[in-house]
């Protein structure tokens, strides 16, 4: 696995740099001198992760840490001089215009901590639960469709031979969301309906607004009460956070579980497990069966 790029868009990098933020709050409460600039660069370092991380957090969570960041970088404790008498008095830098104040430090600890657990709570989700018993459509792209008929075989096909449910493949290569619509033709009312689409309307180029609405089109039309709808968390580059962020607000406003995706991530940066590193292998189809099988426990055949 290049676990260089699966560690920024599998997500981890969210909490090793929200780790650096909130170790560098640590230390410059803690600390002066040398550690207080260290604990200063560890801040920088963090945010550096965090945001290549492209990680669809509320907006008001970056927004309160990025500003306690900037006071805890930007200042520097007072130093103490003695005069001629022996006696000792807090002085200022010359270039110091914010005064230090270390509780600042000890919330923006606390909020990094925060963010961490409340994004590793859904980011290591175990389980997504789906009715049993009922037929899966798989509504997706290339990734899902494969590109060597005859010769691949597709992850849905593999998913079909290692569960008890019937697993039909609705994915066709070069879908988008918008296209995606045509791949509902005959669904039937009650279905548990697996969604892996987006790929082409990132790699296309396509705004996150546009995506955005296309996935709402998509889902609203998807989703109703008896039909279950699971969709994969699309692996992000860095700064495609507005992705990630039609992904979660559409998929809460429609009831719709979310495969979190470090688990795609882990299959296409997995050894072997892609042909140009976009389309999976035979290896890769495997891999992704199998693990949607575990997480979305579904049952193996009698």
């Amino acid at each position: 696995m290049n676990s260089a790029i699966f560690h920024f868009v599998g997500g981890d990098a969210f909490f090793t740099g929200f780790l650096s933020v909130a170790v560098g709050a640590f230390m410059k409460t803690a600390s002066q001198g040398k550690r207080h600039r260290m604990g200063a660069a560890a801040i920088l370092f963090g945010w550096i992760l965090v945001v290549a991380s492209a990680t669809a957090v509320p907006i008001p969570v970056y927004a309160i840490a990025a500003t306690l960041s900037v006071f805890a970088v930007a200042t520097r404790p007072h130093h103490s001089v003695s005069d001629a008498n022996g006696s000792t008095s807090e002085a200022d830098a010359p270039s110091e215009r914010l005064r230090f104040r270390p509780g600042m430090c000890r919330v923006l600890c606390i909020v990094a901590l925060g963010a961490m657990l409340n994004e590793f709570t859904g980011y290591h989700q175990g389980h997504v639960r789906v009715p049993t018993g009922r037929p899966v459509f798989v509504i997706g792209d290339s990734l899902s469709a494969g590109i060597n008929d005859g010769v691949d075989v597709p992850w849905p096909k593999r998913l079909d031979e290692i569960t008890s449910p019937k697993v039909s493949n609705q994915a066709q290569a070069g879908a988008t969301c918008r296209s995606a619509l045509k791949q509902m033709d005959g669904l039937p009312v009650q279905c548990v309906v697996i969604v892996e689409i987006g790929g082409n309307d990132l790699l296309g180029g396509r705004s996150a607004s546009e995506f955005r609405a296309d996935l709402n089109s998509l889902l609203s039309k998807l989703k109703t009460p008896d039909r279950d709808v699971v969709m994969f968390e699309l692996p992000l580059p860095p700064l495609f956070n507005g992705y990630g962020y039609a992904q979660r607000e559409l998929a809460a406003q429609y009831s719709v579980a979310l495969i979190p995706r470090r688990l795609l991530a882990s299959v296409l940066f997995g050894q072997n497990a892609t042909l140009d590193s976009i389309h999976l292998s035979n290896d890769g189809h495997q891999r992704l069966a199998e693990r949607v099988a575990d997480i979305l426990s579904l049952g193996r055949p009698q």
